[in-house]
């Protein structure tokens, strides 16, 4: 069984290869970007909270997005595995992650590196191929920002073996491969 949290800034390839992941070890595919993005556009009481946080480029709080992974996590779609992607974004999660995967922990930690400047392009690239508004330039640059300041902490809780750091700034198919050999 993989438990497995996929890490990175914004623009590094996460949810591109979550989804290859996913299909490869056929588990869920626990993206809180993509719930609260789904959220917003129903028109929820959850996406009118969170609206405006993700169109500045800002996280949701701790509690909230915890709640919100935390549910998903105990349904039993999550029982044979899954791949995280997005969450934790700060020591607090990481630490209420560690409290709800306490019997059951992660197994593998997975960080795609990829260079400011080549996320800056992908990111601008994206809001022009899909209409994205949280990928204006100021908005790439303060969610960048807030990376560094709080969701690389993330990486540090959780360096050891189970971390493992991929180029991924090489080619889609090139990143794949260098995650399965990981995950083998």
């Amino acid at each position: 069984m993989k438990r497995i949290l996929l890490v990175g800034p914004p623009g590094s390839g996460k949810g591109t290869q979550a989804e290859k992941v996913c299909k490869y070890l056929n588990i869920p595919h626990i993206s809180t970007g993509g719930m609260l993005r789904d959220a917003v556009s129903s028109g929820s009481d959850l996406g009118k909270k969170v609206e405006g946080i993700l169109a500045k480029g800002e996280l949701v709080s701790d509690d909230l997005i915890t709640s919100i992974v935390g549910e998903r996590l105990g349904s039993g779609e999550c029982a044979k595995g899954f791949l995280l992607d997005g969450f934790p974004r700060t020591k607090a999660q990481a630490e209420a992650l560690d409290k709800i995967l306490k019997s059951y922990p992660l197994t593998h930690i997975i960080e795609l590196v990829v260079p400011h400047d080549d996320i800056v392009r992908r990111l601008l690239e994206r809001a022009k191929v899909q209409g994205r508004v949280d990928d204006t330039l100021d908005v790439i640059e303060n969610r960048l920002k807030v990376y560094e300041a709080q969701s690389k902490i993330v990486v540090d809780h959780y360096s050891g073996e189970r971390l493992h750091k991929i180029d991924g700034s090489k080619t889609i198919d090139e990143v794949g491969e260098a995650i399965r050999r990981v995950l083998m």
